[in-house]
């Protein structure tokens, strides 16, 4: 395998009839190796082997992300919090109580058909959102990455060269990363509110 063609993919673990699948804005690629049921609807990076002899192009190693994410990026902070175990929308709005969050400063990237929105939306929950394209260069935060509490990825609409990018930087700086394989404000509250779960 070391020395076949290898190439990454990025998106959400998907099941299709009993057969398993890496899916994201552009592709959905089968998947060869075991997976549990606790993998699949989560964001997730295979590697693609491609096609030869009697083996299907397809995924041939994944890995969890959020799982990962979890392992990687541990949030000491213990603070009061409130539950939010029901999010709503109403009028475009969610209903999360104000004081949810501590003020915690954070870099979102990707999931560009929602973009500034979570800047509007979020800060309302006591949150420092900076929102980036999952399509533009990074150049110019290497520098800034160490003032974020943590960077949230937005698995859908997300250059593959930016993630590998960023991944890079924040482990460089100690930054957790928190992954979301959904890109509407109330997924990103849920994944939020996972990470920063406070005693």
């Amino acid at each position: 395998m070391e020395n076949e063609e290898k190439e990454e993919i990025f998106g959400t673990l998907k099941s299709d009839q009993g057969t398993f699948f890496i899916e994201n804005e552009e592709n959905r690629i089968q998947i060869f190796v075991p997976v549990t049921a606790k993998q699949i609807g989560k964001p997730t990076k295979g590697i693609i082997l491609p096609e030869i002899a009697n083996r299907p192009e397809g995924v041939y190693s994944i890995i969890s992300l959020s799982d990962k994410s979890n392992e990687d990026n541990i949030n000491t902070q213990k603070q009061k919090s409130t539950n939010i175990n029901n999010i709503k929308h109403k009028n475009n709005e969610i209903n999360i109580p104000t004081k949810q969050f501590n003020g915690e400063n954070l870099l979102i990237i990707g999931g560009d058909r929602v973009g500034h929105e979570y800047e509007r939306i979020l800060s309302k929950y006591n949150l420092k959102i900076t929102w980036r394209s999952g399509f533009e260069s990074i150049s110019d935060l290497r520098s800034g990455l160490s003032s974020y509490n943590a960077v949230i990825i937005i698995i859908k609409q997300l250059s593959h060269t930016l993630l590998r990018e960023i991944t890079s930087a924040t482990k460089k700086d100690g930054i957790p990363i928190i992954y979301s394989s959904r890109r509407g404000i109330s997924g990103v509250l849920a994944e939020l509110q996972k990470h920063f779960t406070y005693i």
